[in-house]
């Protein structure tokens, strides 16, 4: 019954699903590609979107929204329990430290009546995230040798226990969208970016620029989207999708960064351009999306009745 009304209180907020997927989108193609594959597994198995805040699936992107990282942590609070895939790469990054850190004490402040789950794989030695161990409700590590296995192998060696802890957070999916009518909809773009391009998209993209039949089968059998395709170097591209032409992957690469840079020119980033803009010291700069408008004015309005230089 707590647990029912912890549910009810974070709705009230935003819709959130109950199990939150921590990773690092700034680590390399094959540990992303591995969370986009246990994602899809779980899926497949029962845990839909309803259950899981994948932030990819959710169209939260760092190129897309300033708040991104707030995104995050907002369903870190509002969430009921965190899957967190880690490797020794995060350990240097520090948005990862931290919200990291937010999940332990998301656990930690759970208090008795509402426990939060914790569920915790490492992809390989990560020796400053050990003490998340303890606390776990499922971990797993994987060793040198398991290191070396395809990622659908390290996969199914982990997935069957960790259905078993996660399928019981299904029950308070179903309370959530029962208590909260309107679906969840992702505003729409005026076109699509390439970190939101299925793997249709992909496919498209590769016959325009002439990749090889051969490469676009496994491009198309890894089901490769295009958040899976920004994390790919040229070494990735010709080990696992057996483009041996360097000059055609060299071409893909330069049609890629063109496409990122044309989607920030013909679209209005008010972040980016909030980074550019020189400031002056005796002015107040206030950053806020544009949707947000409102608020900001009030805020402004404010700081102008306290005699503050307000831009």
């Amino acid at each position: 019954m707590a647990l029912e009304e912890s549910i009810t209180t974070r709705i009230h907020h935003r819709s959130i699903p109950p199990i939150y997927l921590s990773y690092s989108n700034q680590t390399g193609f094959i540990e992303r590609y591995f969370v986009v594959k246990l994602y899809q597994q779980l899926v497949e198995n029962g845990l839909g979107e309803g259950v899981i805040w994948f932030d990819h699936h959710q169209g939260i992107h760092p190129d897309k929204s300033a708040t991104w990282f707030a995104d995050r942590l907002e369903a870190i609070d509002l969430s009921l329990g965190s899957l967190l895939i880690l490797s020794n790469a995060c350990q240097h990054q520090r948005l990862m430290t931290i919200e990291s850190k937010a999940i332990l004490d998301r656990k930690i402040l759970s208090g008795t009546t509402t426990v939060y789950g914790l569920f915790v794989i490492f992809l390989d030695e990560c020796h400053d995230f050990t003490y998340l161990r303890s606390r776990a409700d499922f971990f797993h590590a994987f060793n040198k040798t398991e290191t070396m296995l395809e990622v659908d192998e390290r996969i199914s060696m982990i997935l069957k226990q960790l259905l078993i802890k996660l399928l019981p957070y299904k029950q308070f999916s179903s309370i959530q969208n029962n208590l909260t009518p309107q679906e969840h909809k992702i505003d729409e773009e005026e076109f699509k970016q390439l970190c939101t391009w299925t793997s249709k998209d992909i496919q498209l993209f590769l016959t325009r620029i002439g990749v090889a039949q051969t490469s676009r089968d496994l491009f198309s059998e890894k089901q490769i989207d295009g958040y899976l395709l920004l994390a790919c170097t040229e070494n990735e591209l010709k080990d696992y999708f057996q483009m041996n032409n360097r000059k055609v992957r060299q071409i893909l690469i330069e049609h890629v960064i063109q496409t990122i840079h044309r989607e920030r020119q013909s679209r209005p980033q008010w972040h980016y351009e909030a980074k550019k803009t020189k400031g002056k010291s005796d002015h107040v700069y206030l950053i806020y999306d544009p949707e947000d408008h409102l608020v900001a004015n009030e805020i402004s309005n404010f700081l102008k009745d306290k005699k503050f230089r307000v831009n």
